[in-house]
């Protein structure tokens, strides 16, 4: 997006950005709604719940199997 800016209206703060990018890109941060990050931390918490208790599971049938 920043190199077509560059090209269609040719921004020399675009310019200026793509030749310094290994630092420009540090300064860049991700924005979301504060309700879809809640989701998105909601699912991963959920997802690594879900794999604890196959492991929890999975370690009962092998210890189980192995008697």
């Amino acid at each position: 997006m920043i190199e077509l800016h560059k090209e269609y209206t040719g921004s020399t703060v675009a310019a200026r950005i793509l030749d310094e990018w290994p630092m420009s890109i540090r300064q860049f941060v991700k924005v979301m709604p504060t309700d879809y990050k809640r989701v998105l931390t909601e699912r991963k918490r959920h997802d690594e719940e879900v794999e604890q208790t196959l492991r929890d599971e999975t370690g009962t049938f092998a210890i189980q199997a192995g008697r």
